[in-house]
């Protein structure tokens, strides 16, 4: 036996069966890659700075109800419950305006004794 090294990292016959599959998979994925490049290159340019204040005026509607409401993540139901259903931080506020009502109701009721 002489000293030396394996080629292939070791992988032996089914080693190559792997090269061959990923040669082919590579293959595909540059076929892919160009049918799109060709594609992307039959489309027509975009004018997106016609009508900026219509777009502008439809933009931020639709912001409001997608990023602060929330309306992708409540269309669906179990989702939108466990989202806005009862966690802890659900009850701080309701806990907070709790708190200060009965601490302002308890202040009013506080009778001080005369100033001499």
């Amino acid at each position: 036996m002489t000293a030396g090294r394996e080629v292939f990292w070791n992988v032996g016959v089914w080693g190559n069966i792997v090269y061959v599959v990923s040669a082919i998979a590579l293959g595909i994925f540059i076929w892919a890659a160009y049918r799109r490049y060709l594609l992307w290159r039959s489309g027509m340019p975009d004018n997106r700075l016609d009508r900026l204040g219509s777009r502008i005026n439809s933009f931020v509607p639709k912001l409001l109800v997608e990023v602060f409401g929330h309306r992708q993540i409540l269309r669906e139901p179990f989702a939108g419950v466990m989202y806005r259903g009862p966690s802890p931080r659900s009850g701080i506020p309701a806990l907070t305006v709790l708190f200060f009502k009965k601490f302002k109701s308890n202040r009013e009721k506080r009778v001080l004794p005369p100033s001499s």
